[in-house]
C-alpha cells in the first residue's frame, strides 16, 4: 500500500529534523512501542503491542534510517514479526522549508500481513465512515490510523510546543 502527503509544522526546519531523529522522540512517536534500543548508528530495534479489535499482539522490529541529506530528507525502513502477523514499511521523508514554517512531504509503501491485516480490514469495514482514512486502502487501515498518530505526536513534542498547522 502506498501513503502521500504532507503535514505542515510551525517550527522552523532544523527543530523538526533534530525531532524526527531523535530517538527519544521516535520511540514516542511509534504507535505500541513499548521498548527502543540503539544497535547502531541509526539502527534500533523495538518492541511494539499493537492491536485492533480482539487480535493483540508484541512484534519485534527493526528501523533504520539511511539516505539522509540534513536537514532536508532521509528514509525510514522498518521491518516487524510477531505472531499475528508481520508489518514492513520504507518511508521517505522530505522537509520544505517555508519561512518560519516547515512542510513534511512523505511517501510511504507499506506491507500488513497475517491475522492482524485480516482483522484490520473486517474493522475497516464495519467503521469506514469513522475512521475517514482520506481514500487509503483497506488493508492499510492500521497503517493509516498509525500514521496520522505519528504526525500528530511529532506536532505536539518539538520543544513542548504545539508546532503543527
Amino acid at each position: 500500500m502506498k501513503l502521500e502527503g504532507n503535514y505542515a509544522f510551525k517550527a522552523p526546519r532544523q527543530v523538526i529534523w533534530e525531532l524526527l531523529l531523535d530517538p527519544q522522540v521516535i520511540a514516542k512517536i511509534i504507535p505500541g512501542c513499548d521498548e527502543l534500543k540503539a544497535v547502531g548508528e541509526d539502527e534500533y530495534e523495538s518492541k511494539l503491542t499493537i492491536g485492533i479489535a480482539a487480535v493483540k499482539g508484541v512484534y519485534t522490529s527493526k528501523i533504520s534510517l539511511s539516505d539522509k541529506n540534513p536537514p532536508e530528507s532521509f528514509r525510514i525502513k522498518m521491518q516487524g514479526k510477531g505472531a499475528r502477523g508481520f508489518l514492513n514499511g520504507d518511508i521517505a521523508i522530505r522537509l520544505e522549508e517555508q519561512g518560519d514554517h516547515t512542510l513534511l512531504h512523505y511517501s510511504a509503501e507499506n506491507q500488513i500481513g497475517g491475522a492482524i491485516a485480516a482483522v484490520a480490514i473486517t474493522h475497516h469495514r464495519r467503521r469506514a465512515g469513522d475512521f475517514k482514512l482520506h481514500g487509503a486502502a483497506e488493508t492499510g487501515a492500521l497503517v493509516s490510523i498509525a500514521h496520522h498518530s505519528l504526525l500528530s505526536l511529532i506536532g505536539r513534542t518539538a520543544y513542548g510546543r504545539t508546532v503543527c498547522r
